[in-house]
């Protein structure tokens, strides 16, 4: 054991260098290894909100900016965004892209109610309520399109797409509906959807015209 621990010692004090590096490249690989296993932790829900409302406040857009869309569900023709039985789902789509913001399996929790309205609030620029289903017509509205103006960069109005060119029966409100028999069939097909298109200038210069893209 002694004869042993000679040895180890000669060899060290032969390959100090050779040590050192051993180390080196040990705490290399264990720091890399360290942060694949170990990710930073993510972001607070403070910090989340903190960013929604910078986005949320933002008074100029330019192209391809984040911009903050709350879809609200409620059972009124009320835009007041503290009623109670609201729910709201977030989204952060980009200036100038055809977006679609849609709540997954949304018609299977709240199919065939007949008080059941949504709206948008884009910004602070409010889109007015609109039937989902009908009790009457025993439809639903399979989705919407919003329009949003945008004047040099700042939204000037966010309205519904309205028409019923494309069908001729279940027209809800101007909109075309869904027998409820075919969003039985497929209920994806009937969650709650709202398509964003835009239009206007996004800054002050001309060649930054926004495009405008409808389904047909």
């Amino acid at each position: 054991k002694q004869w042993y621990q000679r040895r180890v010692r000669g060899e060290e004090m032969k390959h100090p260098l050779s040590l050192l590096c051993c180390v080196v490249c040990f705490t290399a690989l264990f720091n890399c290894v360290s942060s694949q296993r170990f990710p930073p932790p993510p972001p607070s829900l403070d910090d989340l909100a903190a960013q929604e409302a910078t986005l949320y406040n933002r008074t100029t857009l330019n192209l391809l900016d984040n911009i903050v869309v709350r879809l609200y569900v409620n059972n009124t023709f009320s835009t007041n965004t503290t009623a109670p039985y609201l729910q709201r789902a977030t989204f952060y789509p980009r200036v100038d892209e055809f977006s679609l913001l849609e709540i997954p399996l949304s018609y299977n929790v709240t199919k065939e109610n007949p008080y059941l309205r949504i709206f948008l609030d884009v910004q602070g620029h409010f889109a007015p309520p609109k039937t989902y289903y009908d009790k009457t017509m025993n439809a639903t509205i399979p989705y919407w399109q919003a329009l949003i103006t945008v004047d040099h960069g700042k939204i000037t109005a966010v309205e519904w797409v309205e028409g019923c060119s494309q069908c001729y029966t279940n027209c809800i409100e101007n909109v075309c509906g869904f027998p409820q028999s075919d969003c039985e069939l497929a209920t994806s097909d009937c969650n709650i959807k709202v398509y964003l298109a835009w239009k206007g200038t996004a800054t002050d210069t001309v060649t930054n015209t926004l495009r405008v893209s409808f389904l047909h």
